[in-house]
């Protein structure tokens, strides 16, 4: 385990690839692609399905020139996406700036880093999150002690590699956990406990929580997208185990705006985000003052809230002192999540022990897990 602050920068220092294209112009995905826009380059973009169709939006939306697509799958090949064709990986050149656009980011990387060809990691997530590496460097004093905070090596390890990606953009260096998302091998659903699931979106992880414990389990699904909660509704038909509310999670109860894209990407509107025609007004509220009148004690938190972990958090602060309930965290949402969000519980509970979990093959999906 690095034990200094120094140790800690120079490990993150050896980690880098200096020579990415992402690394050398911004560390940010907005400071990349300004500094694109600004020099009229072009780019090209892998994957000519939903991704690619998402990142050519937003590359539009700034005023970038894509030139075409490539994608592995022969049946895609030679057909055309908004005028653009799409050719075989085989047509790409040394010159070529290649924005991936597909979930299938470490792969594609790894044939691009074969090629020689400069690229831009998957744009979709870190847009939506507003991921900026440069804030890392400003706040290694605090990410140094959230990283002396973790458990084990695999979660420093982790740890290391969401900094790492946010700066480089590489992912190849990454690392995928062995076990599913929410069943950490010490952070898991029991039998006789009382969940609450924010952000439940359709029932996917409640079912799962259900069906690990053979239904031995009552759950508490907070969902405040109307659509997502039609289909939670649906979904969780019979299951007498499961108490479902239309409601977002916060620090208070208040009302809020709220971006409702009817998919998993619905999100509380902050000072940080613009709104829509999608945004609505939608009630809020504390878990401390919705258990408040109560006699639930809560004996696992699982938040997946697209930002809004932290407030929920602080909405909190009483039960997770009180009652010490494991906590499945997602902190991928905001650059300062990662340091925030540990920080923030271990003031709460210095005694819980802390582990991190990655479960995706690019951004996203970084859980941190309290016992």
């Amino acid at each position: 385990m690095v034990k200094t602050l120094r140790e800690f920068k120079e490990h993150i220092a050896r980690r880098i690839n200096k020579e990415t294209f992402y690394f050398k112009y911004g560390n940010s995905i907005n400071d990349v692609l300004n500094y694109l826009m600004k020099r009229n380059m072009s780019v090209v973009i892998w994957g000519a399905s939903l991704g690619g169709k998402k990142t050519l939006s937003k590359l539009k939306e700034r005023g970038i020139e894509v030139k075409y697509f490539v994608d592995i799958d022969p049946k895609k090949q030679g057909k055309s996406i908004d005028g653009l064709i799409v050719k075989n990986p085989d047509s790409l050149s040394p010159n070529d700036i290649v924005i991936v656009g597909s979930v299938f980011e470490k792969e594609i990387v790894n044939i691009l880093k074969t090629k020689g060809i400069s690229f831009i990691p998957a744009c979709g997530g870190l847009l939506a999150f507003n991921i900026d590496g440069k804030l890392f460097f400003k706040n290694i004093d605090m990410l140094f002690e959230a990283y002396s905070s973790l458990e084990d090596t695999e979660s420093r390890e982790i740890f290391v590699d969401m900094i790492v990606y946010s700066l480089d953009g590489d992912i190849t260096k990454t690392k995928k956990s062995i076990y599913p998302q929410y069943f950490h091998p010490h952070v898991t659903p029991e039998k006789n406990d009382i969940i609450i699931d924010g952000g439940a979106y359709t029932g996917d992880t409640v079912i799962e929580f259900c069906k690990s414990t053979n239904n031995e389990v009552e759950i508490f699904a907070f969902e405040p997208d109307k659509e997502n909660y039609k289909g939670l509704k649906s979904n969780l038909q019979g299951f007498s185990n499961v108490n479902i509310y239309c409601y977002g999670l916060w620090s208070k109860n208040t009302v809020v705006p709220f971006s409702m894209k009817s998919n998993m990407g619905s999100y509380i509107v902050d000072d940080n985000n613009e709104t829509d025609d999608k945004t609505v007004k939608i009630k809020v509220v504390s878990l401390d003052s919705f258990f408040d009148s109560t006699k639930v004690k809560p004996t696992l938190i699982k938040l997946d809230i697209e930002g809004a972990e932290l407030e929920a958090l602080k909405g909190a602060k009483e039960i997770i002192k009180k009652y010490k309930p494991k906590l499945q965290i997602c902190i991928y949402h905001h650059t300062e999540h990662s340091w925030e969000i540990p920080l923030f519980i271990k003031s709460l509970v210095p005694e819980y022990k802390m582990y991190l979990g990655h479960h995706t093959e690019s951004w996203g999906d970084s859980v941190l897990y309290c016992i």
